[in-house]
């Protein structure tokens, strides 16, 4: 299974680029690195087209699964403006079509045989949270909940992220990456289930706490938020500042943006439903006791939001979701323009030679945002 695309260059040599899946149907896999680059120069060296043509290989990165996959295809698509072909010749001309072929037709060559060995876990907090104190709850939090299990951890604090934001770097908050073995020295294997995630985020709100973090552990069925995205549900587009994407489905557009745009949705279940009354008691008992007129107030509108999802429950709600082709650039075209143009406080003081740069950067906006749009949505 293979994607590529071919270009030209000045002196008239060819350069093809694409992807592959390491994985063939005889059940050959290469390692996709210099190693498995040297087998195929060999193969290529001694077959009849290399009397006609010379030819070098190389990789230039690999990773695993689905998601990984549909990603760099995509993206060999954007960089070719859909000049690709797969290994039957057909045109994927646009980016859905990319996943799509991804995720329909190269899935099972994806998909490891095994269980996975190691989980990477990511653990957050609010921008402004002392790094030090982060740091020290982040290692309590490891060695109380994967106690017999090897792991590492490395911080991310903005201030020293040598990435810049337009290449997702200097996140505004502090997190912690870990990579953790899946199975003990003992050999119990970790479980991975809602309600075990819920007791990982309490242990680490603990945790956060005793550093001195104000932290709670929080459901969102206590504040009828919507549920999160999920990255195979939607891809980057601007990553300066808080990253933007765009849904790679209208589904999956409707869930981002009822998750960015802080709508209220109340979970269908009917357990979820019970949770959510007793919630609505649990704010409204609050609101009750306390004496500081922020507090009550908070807990009275925490209250009515509740209530009113409640009640909208009773009647099927349905989420607006936006329809737009998603296999254009259109969407992501706009996001790009809105970050050109909504320039904020950086504006402020700008010289000849950047305000030159930005000139420029919105034009090229401005122009892929063009090609983009259909004689209908102009």
């Amino acid at each position: 299974r293979y994607a590529y695309a071919v270009t030209r260059q000045a002196d008239g040599a060819l350069t093809v680029q694409g992807a592959v899946v390491l994985r063939s149907d005889q059940g050959e896999r290469l390692t996709g690195d210099d190693k498995a680059a040297s087998i195929i120069q060999a193969r290529y060296d001694a077959s009849a087209a290399a009397q006609d043509v010379a030819a070098r290989f190389s990789f230039q990165g690999y990773g695993n699964g689905v998601e990984y996959g549909a990603s760099k295809l995509r993206s060999l698509v954007e960089r070719h403006d859909g000049n690709v072909r797969d290994d039957r010749g057909q045109i994927v001309g646009d980016e859905k079509l990319a996943g799509d072929l991804v995720q329909k037709e190269w899935r099972g060559d994806l998909h490891s045989r095994k269980g996975r060995d190691v989980m990477h876990l990511i653990m957050s907090a609010r921008a402004g949270t002392n790094v030090e104190a982060f740091e020290n709850a982040a290692r309590d939090f490891l060695a109380e909940q994967f106690a017999g299990h090897r792991y590492v951890f490395a911080m991310h604090d903005p201030a020293n992220d040598p990435k810049e934001e337009g290449e997702g770097g200097k996140r505004p908050h502090v997190h912690a990456h870990a990579i953790i073995t899946m199975r003990s020295e003992s050999g119990d294997r970790i479980e991975t289930t809602p309600q075990v995630f819920r007791e990982w985020r309490a242990t680490m709100a603990q945790m956060a706490r005793a550093q001195g973090i104000a932290m709670e552990m929080t459901d969102r069925r206590e504040f009828a938020s919507p549920p999160a995205f999920t990255r195979n549900q939607v891809r980057p587009v601007s990553r300066e500042g808080r990253t933007e994407h765009v849904g790679t489905s209208e589904a999956a557009q409707g869930r981002y943006d009822a998750q960015r745009g802080g709508r209220r949705i109340l979970a269908k279940a009917e357990r979820s439903r019970e949770y959510a009354i007793k919630a609505t008691q649990s704010w409204e008992k609050i609101a009750l006791a306390s004496g500081d007129r922020r507090v009550v107030a908070y807990a009275e509108q925490q209250r009515d939001h509740l209530t009113a999802s409640l009640s909208a429950g009773q009647t099927e709600a349905s989420v607006n979701v936006v329809h737009a082709d998603f296999g254009s650039k259109f969407r992501a075209n706009l996001v790009t323009l809105q970050k050109a143009v909504l320039e904020g406080p950086e504006m402020r003081e700008t010289t000849r030679a950047e305000f030159e740069a930005y000139e420029k950067k919105v034009e090229t906006a401005l122009f892929r945002l063009e090609r983009s749009v259909g004689p209908v949505e102009r």
